[in-house]
């Protein structure tokens, strides 16, 4: 019988600390079916989507993606081969709200079951990061002022179409 209490508690314990680093990922976490019912999710994923863990458990996949971009979900869903690789997409929160996720996941056996373990990165501050050196890059090439980009050593590296167009010279 103490056996089986100290059996018990290293369950509990270990359940525990699956639960604490669970819920410290900074990325949300789904768990689902392999029919895309979900089963559990992360604290991340609460708040990332805008769901309690309860309203959350009443949901599918689905329910995360927009309505114009559902009919491909389903479809990508139907394929025989359930694997899901590195992708981005866009997913809705709660309140409609569209954003841009960066998607890893895997089928996982657990217990006799196949389970879909999901990770989902909000990339929103990424996106616009890259429209902004995108924006700079665009200034710099259609700049009528000659720009030169070299390395610590002086190397060049880069010139725009101006540096060219007013000395003759090119990289």
């Amino acid at each position: 019988l103490e056996n089986m209490a100290l059996a018990n508690k290293k369950i509990q314990e270990r359940e525990s600390q699956f639960r604490s680093v669970f819920n410290g990922v900074n990325d949300a976490i789904l768990v689902e079916t392999t029919e895309g019912k979900v089963l559990d999710v992360n604290a991340r994923a609460c708040k990332m989507f805008g769901w309690t863990y309860d309203e959350f458990l009443t949901k599918t996949l689905q329910d995360m993606v927009p309505p114009e971009n559902r009919a491909l979900s389903a479809e990508a869903r139907d394929e025989d081969d359930l694997t899901v690789e590195h992708f981005e997409t866009i997913n809705m929160r709660a309140n409609g709200e569209r954003f841009p996720v960066s998607v890893t996941g895997r089928i996982e056996e657990i217990g006799s079951e196949k389970r879909l373990l999901i990770a989902v990165r909000d990339i929103t501050e990424q996106k616009k990061a890259e429209e902004e050196l995108l924006k700079l890059s665009r200034a710099i090439t259609q700049s009528p002022a000659a720009i030169v980009i070299t390395d610590l050593k002086g190397t060049i590296e880069f010139v725009n179409p101006a540096f060219t167009r007013i000395t003759g010279y090119t990289t």
